[in-house]
């Protein structure tokens, strides 16, 4: 299986997923609904589910400070390494690379940035800082299951 393979086998289930989320959330699943399938089902707000909040607080404040996430274009900047699901999202001049491990291993990766050499990318997920040295074999590590937001 090749690599495009690989990956978009892995993206339909993240949309498989995503889609099961959008239904659930639609619902109140994620906040303590008794029953999500029924439309007048009774939620009990103080049983709910809020292990992701501080996460999903987080992801969308990034988005939102980013017009690149919230408008921009897509392309793959995953060129060599293990098998990680890496894109960048562009707009105007805002950018950001997205890469995300759906394994359980730690993976490491070699992306190709249209970033200049010397500039500093900022991990908004995890609080670090990578210098790019070399945009067309940069090196990235990431934990099991573990992604980065780089801007």
């Amino acid at each position: 299986m090749t690599i495009v393979q690989t990956l978009s086998s892995e993206m339909g289930k993240v949309i498989e997923k995503r889609h099961e989320m959008i239904l659930a959330h639609e619902k109140g699943q994620e906040i303590g609904a008794t029953n999500p399938y029924l439309s007048d089902a009774p939620v009990e707000w103080d049983k709910g589910d809020y292990e992701l909040k501080d996460f999903y607080k987080k992801v969308i404040g990034i988005r939102n400070r980013n017009d690149a996430l919230k408008y921009g274009s897509t392309e793959n900047v995953w060129k060599a390494g293990d098998n990680t699901f890496a894109y960048l999202r562009s707009y105007t001049e805002s950018k950001a690379a997205i890469v995300i491990n759906f394994q359980n291993k730690e993976v490491s990766s070699t992306l190709s940035l249209p970033f200049e050499s010397g500039i500093i990318l900022r991990d908004e997920l995890n609080n670090e800082s990578f210098v790019v040295n070399d945009p067309n074999n940069f090196k990235i590590k990431l934990q099991p299951y573990g992604s980065r937001i780089l801007v």
